[in-house]
């Protein structure tokens, strides 16, 4: 999976910002993913042969009966109401309006729900209770809902800075980029290699904890001016810690998990996995949001929340003078190395999935109860 993993976090930063450029616009980076999901697709059907199991023999209609349509109706509605409400809190709506609090009354209603439901319904739901209280499968979830949001913040956000503070090109934010992405597809290489040697996956999920912290703190500390050492360095720091830890959770419970509950077990890493970022990108955009429209009207009193929101990052230089862009330049940079911060929190608060994982080998033989 790393060898497949790695070269297209490499090349899709720099395609993507090669047809930003070019005249079939940014749209185009959505495009291409219709006819390029197409070969995956094709191989899954075709070439993945599943081992056998009690319900092969059962028709589609018997296995949709079998859904957990209640814990389906609840989480994602409870998902959605709490996204967002953050949106609603940091735009213009604001976080005292009716709306923004119905919304997350209505997500904390609906994830209580969910949680009720998976606990009284048995086995038959969406996260089992023994899943969710199978140690390994619990730290490694914690673990990754945590990183993966720290890595998604700095992916989403670091070309962001290089366009709106230094101003660089789509493409030449691709390319700055790089530095982070390339010590990503050599450590998930590395990493890999290493944990099918020594058998141990809990070293480097405390490394990357560790690293992808310390690079969120040092990209905080990122100006207007600050030179390719310094953003080179902080980035290679988050992508080797990226990399080294980021796909040991799946390893963990694929190994560790017996062989009944280890399908169950990955699906919810892999939700994690989506789940994280997917919220931790709406926390992070309501903070840069809430400190843009926050400090910006004080320096500016001519500029409102909705004039920022309407021009866009890379529009708002033209909403002042010449003379006063270095100074709207700094409120917003500090407003983005904010979202770094919150970066290396969600690094920094997957420790305790690594706590709670243990010291444990990696073995073929003796699967967790």
């Amino acid at each position: 999976m790393g060898t497949v993993y790695g070269p297209s976090a490499v090349l899709g930063p720099i395609i993507g910002g090669v047809i930003t450029n070019s005249s079939l616009t940014w749209r185009w980076c959505f495009y291409i993913n219709l006819p390029l999901s197409i070969p995956p697709v094709v191989a899954v059907v075709f070439f993945i042969h599943t081992p056998p199991t009690q319900e092969s023999g059962e028709s589609w209609l018997s296995k949709l009966k079998k859904l957990d349509y209640l814990g389906i109706i609840l989480l994602i509605p409870g998902i959605s109401c709490f996204v967002i409400a953050l949106e609603f809190g940091s735009s213009s709506h604001g976080w005292n309006a009716v709306s923004t609090i119905g919304l997350f009354v209505a997500s904390g209603v609906l994830t209580i729900s969910f949680a009720a439901s998976q606990a009284w319904m048995g086995d038959k739901v969406l996260l089992p209770p023994r899943i969710v209280t199978n140690r390994t499968i619990w730290s490694c979830s914690v673990f990754t809902v945590l990183l993966e949001s720290a890595f998604l913040v700095l992916v989403y956000y670091l070309p962001s800075w290089f366009q709106v503070i230094q101003e660089a090109s789509p493409s030449e934010a691709g390319i700055r980029y790089l530095a982070l992405c390339v010590p990503f597809a050599i450590a998930i290489l590395g990493s890999g290699w290493l944990v099918s040697k020594f058998g141990y996956v809990l070293p480097f999920m405390l490394i990357g904890m560790l690293l992808v912290s310390l690079a969120g703190g040092l990209l905080s500390t990122l100006k207007p001016d600050s030179g390719a050492i310094l953003w080179v360095t902080f980035q290679m720091i988050a992508g080797i810690g990226i990399g080294t830890s980021t796909e040991q959770p799946a390893i963990a419970v694929q190994a560790l998990v017996e062989e009944p509950d280890a399908p169950l077990g990955i699906a919810a890493v892999l939700f994690c996995q989506n789940l994280g970022p997917t919220v931790a990108l709406s926390i992070a955009n309501s903070i840069l949001m809430t400190g843009l429209t926050r400090d910006i009207p004080r320096v500016f009193p001519g500029l409102d929340a909705k004039t920022i929101f309407a021009s866009g990052a890379t529009e708002l230089r033209n909403l002042v003078p010449v003379e006063d862009v270095p100074v709207l330049v700094e409120i917003y940079n500090q407003s983005l190395t904010r979202v770094f911060v919150l970066a290396a929190a969600f690094a920094a608060g997957s420790a305790v999935g690594v706590l709670g994982f243990g010291w444990t080998r990696i073995t073929h033989d003796e699967p967790e109860q």
